[in-house]
């Protein structure tokens, strides 16, 4: 591996390279933060697990991957599937309203450890589809088709946080009219000060994007509207003790400080059948490489920037793989993370390196803050977040289409 595969759009001078990359990774991280501190509650999972998705697949991927910008770790989509799948098969974890907190401490371990496996076999998988020379398959991916993917994924992620911001319980559901509908029908249960709250930082949100996005000189505000959001809502929360057990607002609660732990142990023995086991992997696979060749294709700006698939499958088959001994549950390339790096100029994959390392210093000695984060916030981010990924464009033919 020479040094033009790691910074091929490095030029002399380099410091101001090396500047960029520094700056793309610490903003990577700060959207990190919140972001899969949320996505480890949709998959299920305790907070901590969400900060360890980073370490090491930021790692693992860098080594092996293609493209500057991709930010991998926890992602929403994958993390909303992978407990819709393992749910069913791991008796005693739909109790466990909280993972952080868990009702069922044993079938939370069973929980977590069967998250991990399913990441060991999706890695594995990914790397023998890159032996198997199944990278030449993905150039049929068309425009349309990675679109349709993603458009479809906001929309279910979006709607699985409703329940966060109006504080009342919603089944879980594929079908978007019939969460919408369940929440008509709860009104008279809603929590208003969960609804008020969460609408703000929705607002605060959406309201930072259309401003870095008339004034373009302030693009460089924008990966730390989800870092305001957190710093805020954390504020009020502990100013106003919303947060104690007499208080109207839920919150993530504790959160394991510390390094990720060694759970290659773990591996066997399986935690649900080798069937289901399997099952679970391929479709994480399928979901995973679709959504990291979409984003890094979405984002190239130039050849050396573009993704070569070959690489993308045994860089996110080495993040998997490693991750799943350090804790991390299945992993793939982020769109807003990845977006931030590109909007922060990042040169090089020495930024998933920097992102890595500053998850590593939160863990050592930030965690506590975070626990005093309400839902309701991390509701906001995850759906400013996802709503980019809507192509109106395509979404409202589809929809005359389908009226028709």
């Amino acid at each position: 591996m020479t040094a033009d595969t790691w910074f091929p759009d490095w030029k002399r001078p380099w410091i101001p390279q090396l500047q960029a990359d520094l700056l793309a990774g610490l903003s990577v991280a700060a959207m990190a933060v919140p972001q899969c501190v949320c996505f480890a509650g949709m998959a299920g999972l305790p907070a901590s697990y969400g900060l360890y998705g980073v370490i090491v697949p930021s790692l693992g991927y860098a080594l092996c991957g293609s493209s500057p910008y991709l930010a991998v770790g926890p992602v929403a989509l994958v993390s909303l599937l992978l407990h819709d799948r393992l749910e069913p098969l791991v008796p005693g974890s739909a109790a466990n309203i909280n993972p952080s907190h868990p009702a069922d401490e044993e079938a939370q371990l069973r929980f977590n450890t069967a998250a991990i496996q399913v990441a060991l076999v999706m890695g594995a998988m990914l790397v023998l589809l890159r032996i198997a020379g199944a990278s030449i398959w993905t150039h049929l991916l068309s425009k349309p088709i990675v679109d349709s993917f993603l458009t479809a994924g906001a929309l279910v992620i979006a709607a699985s946080q409703l329940k966060y911001l109006v504080g009342v319980e919603i089944p879980r559901g594929s079908q978007l009219q019939a969460v919408v509908a369940h929440m008509w029908q709860k009104r008279p249960d809603m929590r208003w000060q969960e609804l008020l709250m969460g609408c703000c930082w929705l607002a605060i949100l959406l309201g930072q994007r259309v401003l870095t996005t008339i004034h373009r000189g302030w693009i460089w505000t924008r990966p730390f509207g989800s870092l305001l959001v957190a710093g805020l809502s954390i504020a009020v929360v502990w100013l106003g003790h919303l947060h104690e057990p007499s208080g109207t607002i839920r919150v993530v609660g504790p959160i394991q400080p510390g390094l990720p732990p060694w759970t290659a142990p773990a591996w066997f023995p399986l935690q649900i059948p080798v069937l289901d086991l399997l099952l679970t992997a391929a479709s994480m696979t399928a979901v995973s490489l679709l959504e990291a060749l979409s984003v890094a294709r979405a984002l190239a700006d130039s050849l050396s920037s573009r993704p070569k698939p070959a690489c993308e499958l045994l860089g996110l088959g080495l993040a998997n793989m490693a991750g799943a001994a350090f804790g991390a549950y299945p992993a793939t390339g982020s769109f807003a993370r990845s977006a931030v790096a590109h909007y922060a100029g990042a040169r090089s994959r020495l930024t998933g390196v920097i992102t890595a390392l500053s998850m590593v210093v939160v863990l050592l000695v930030a965690t506590r803050p975070f626990e005093l984060m309400p839902l309701n916030a991390l509701a906001a981010i995850v759906i400013a977040g996802v709503i980019p990924l809507v192509d109106f464009g395509s979404l409202l033919p589809l929809l005359k289409g389908h009226a028709g």
